[in-house]
């Protein structure tokens, strides 16, 4: 019962748009339902316990309130999300994101937005694919996800403008997640850095702030490629992970440098236009190597 009722909200989450309000109220739905814990369950010895337990407070304790659905997420993202439609995608990281931001789970949803992360800024994959939908029905080797940079950006641009702030935390932590227990097949290697990160002589299967800055040059990259819809969602992509760890007072190199040459060409633009009007950064293009 319990895995039907999770497959049904995972499906809601999926045609839900992902700036939708409605993906707020599924998550405060689940908080609440926690919260109540509407689900019994059984102790080993096969009695059903009473729901006038205080509320659990252990973190690997929020499984017994909500059973299944973080186990069930992570399956639905790890072994079908290559199936989805790109637009499918996008909605599922925007509820599984805000579900994570809310305080749920945090190994296991972190290790889902590691790894969409992961193959989607580490991967050799091209930008766009020769079939419908941006070649989400592309060929797949194991559980990887061989669909495109156009499949999968919007959902990465989901998770880092929802869960911007507690993704970088954790890089600065150097956390790594648990790999899932669903599967005997190595899940380890789901997370380790992948083709373009190792050539990048990023190490390590976690998060960490050298990989945080990998994914923001990816980004870069990504912001000069010739289609224009890839290009301007890295660069909102781009934008957001910079601004995130200024606010949060962590030092990355370079991101400070690149502010202060955006905001320097934004006077010149502003002046440019007879200092009227409003000018924001998508109305400016910068070439430097903000890093250096």
């Amino acid at each position: 019962m319990l895995h039907n009722t999770w497959k049904m909200l995972v499906q809601t989450a999926k045609v839900t748009p992902a700036i939708s309000p409605e993906q707020d109220k599924l998550v405060l739905l689940l908080i609440t339902m926690g919260a109540l814990r509407i689900f019994s369950h059984r102790t080993q010895s096969g009695e059903t316990e009473s729901k006038d337990i205080p509320f659990p407070r252990d973190e690997e304790e929020n499984d017994s309130n909500l059973p299944f659905l973080a186990r069930d997420l992570q399956n639905d993202w790890i072994t079908k999300s290559q199936d989805f439609t790109s637009r499918e995608r996008e909605s599922l990281a925007a509820f599984t994101a805000k579900l994570y931001v809310a305080g749920s789970y945090d190994n296991e949803l972190s290790f889902v937005g590691l790894w969409l992360l992961k193959n989607t800024l580490e991967e050799e994959i091209p930008l766009r694919g020769n079939t419908d939908e941006g070649g989400d029905k592309s060929q797949h080797e194991g559980s990887t996800p061989k669909s495109t940079i156009a499949d999968l950006l919007p959902a990465c641009f989901a998770w880092l403008s929802n869960a911007n702030y507690k993704l970088v935390t954790m890089a600065a932590k150097n956390y790594s997640p648990s790999p899932p227990d669903f599967t005997t097949s190595d899940h380890g290697a789901e997370i380790e850095p992948r083709n373009k990160a190792v050539k990048a002589n990023i190490n390590g299967p976690g998060f960490s702030l050298s990989r945080w800055v990998f994914w923001i040059l990816r980004l870069k990259e990504l912001t000069s490629c010739a289609d224009e819809e890839i290009s301007s969602l890295a660069k909102q992509s781009f934008d957001v992970m910079i601004h995130t760890s200024l606010v949060l007072g962590i030092d990355v190199h370079g991101e400070k440098n690149y502010f202060d040459k955006v905001h320097e060409a934004l006077d010149v633009e502003f002046k440019a236009r007879g200092m009227t009007g409003c000018v924001d950064a998508s109305d400016i293009s910068i070439y430097f190597d903000w890093a250096d």
